[in-house]
């Protein structure tokens, strides 16, 4: 009990370091959690940053990146510890305005499919007197799958990821945290990501789900340094029929490249499982 105090005490330290966890698996990061248990499922988001920064500085105020991406992600578990999962984004439409070299507004479009993220995470559930929670050890890596242009919201770069979690809930509550980091081919910079969520679990309409709050922290070697936080909420419609809603805003933001930032995102999506 005791060593499990000090690991949500330093789950809350994690907020402080470099990071915005990938981790996140497919279904809502909630199932399946059984043996051959399977499922999918389909996310929409869309993101708007609205200022291009150099650095701490803004260069171009009004200056838009609008992305509408939709996700589709698998997940298959042939043990209640080890799973399989997939994740491939397609962007629908993407749009940047930058600067020109006379000073004019200049368009940018693009669209396509991203790079498809493969991970096996693996679990340690536990169980104490009121409490349940696990540890996760993720190893992922970054698959290229469409090709690079001159705008592109993917890297089209291999990559490889490893991410370290740990969650726990009673009735009513539940805290989790994570730290992990990202490498990729070429000249890409490396990443260190963070995170830490607090959630109440809600109960109504027959079935029960959960509102959390998620902080980000990302930190590129670029110099780059980003903060998101923002509300969570998931709802269990059926044992089959799954569902999430999830808003995040970046209240710091400083690129280490010349790039759009201090935007808004939101995420939504159905998922299913077998």
């Amino acid at each position: 009990m005791l060593f499990d105090r000090l690991v949500i005490t330093f789950i809350f330290a994690l907020v402080l370091l470099p990071g915005e966890v990938r981790a996140e698996q497919p279904i809502f990061d909630e199932m399946p959690r059984w043996k051959n248990g399977w499922g999918f499922q389909v996310l929409q988001e869309y993101r708007r940053e609205n200022e291009l920064l150099d650095g701490g500085n803004t260069v171009g105020s009004g200056l838009e990146e609008e992305i509408f991406v939709a996700h589709l992600q698998g997940v298959y578990t042939w043990e209640k510890w080890i799973r399989a999962t997939a994740k491939i984004p397609y962007v629908i439409s993407a749009r940047r305005e930058s600067l020109g070299d006379a000073g004019q507004t200049v368009a940018e479009e693009s669209d396509g499919f991203g790079d498809a993220t493969l991970a096996t995470p693996l679990k340690y559930y536990f169980n104490h007197d009121g409490r349940s929670g696990s540890w996760s050890f993720v190893p992922q890596a970054l698959v290229p799958l469409g090709a690079a242009g001159s705008y592109e919201v993917y890297s089209h770069l291999w990559g490889g990821g490893l991410s370290l979690g740990y969650e726990t809930e009673t009735y009513d509550f539940h805290v989790g945290g994570g730290l992990g980091a990202w490498f990729f081919q070429a000249e890409k910079p490396a990443e260190v990501h963070a995170d830490l969520s607090l959630g109440l679990n809600l109960r109504g309409l027959g079935s029960a789900g959960h509102l959390k709050w998620k902080t980000h922290v990302l930190v590129r070697s670029d110099e780059t340094v980003t903060v998101s936080a923002g509300p969570t909420l998931y709802y269990r419609i059926t044992d089959t029929v799954h569902s999430q809603i999830k808003w995040m805003h970046d209240f710091y933001d400083q690129p280490g490249v010349l790039d759009h930032g201090k935007g808004d995102s939101i995420r939504v999506g159905i998922g299913f499982v077998f």
